[in-house]
């Protein structure tokens, strides 16, 4: 999915983006062993730690006053809402299907932006989105058929 990258910093964003997706994975596994504790202050506490890393390089004087509700509203209500909501619903489930369900949500951004604004992913983009998509899927549905075998009593 990166392959395509290309530029000035392209590397540098490649490797970023490796060190979220694991950040990411590390803070799935903890929170699916860490049942007992309530994660969402951990989440609000990462998010106030991204906003003072991040705010020296934002320009924020530059944004409209439109778009500046705009963003506070994605990132205090869709943002923050959803990740309050993930990290209290990953502690129920398996940490891999926390993750894998968690990783539908930056596939469908790419089709929401082709369906609504034209804007073409790449092949790589796509057949990366794919092959998630069809690990979602086997994988939930070899978690049905194992509880259908679990409910069905053996004679």
């Amino acid at each position: 999915m990166v392959q395509d990258a290309e530029g000035e910093g392209a590397l540098l964003g490649n490797l970023f983006a490796l060190l979220i997706a694991a950040s990411y994975a590390g803070a799935i596994v903890i929170t699916r062993h860490a049942k007992a504790v309530r994660m969402t202050p951990a989440v609000c506490t990462g998010t106030a730690i991204a906003v003072i890393v991040s705010a020296p390089f934002a320009a924020p004087l530059t944004t409209s006053g439109a778009d500046l509700g705009l963003l506070l509203a994605f990132g205090a209500g869709q943002l923050g809402l959803g990740l309050a909501l993930f990290a209290a619903g990953a502690r129920l489930i398996p940490a891999a299907h926390s993750a894998l369900i968690g990783m539908i949500e930056p596939i469908l951004g790419p089709l929401w932006v082709w369906a609504f604004l034209a804007e073409r992913p790449t092949e790589a983009a796509l057949t990366g989105g794919a092959i998630v998509l069809a690990s979602v899927c086997v994988n939930t549905l070899r978690d049905l058929q194992r509880e259908r075998h679990r409910a069905v009593p053996s004679p």
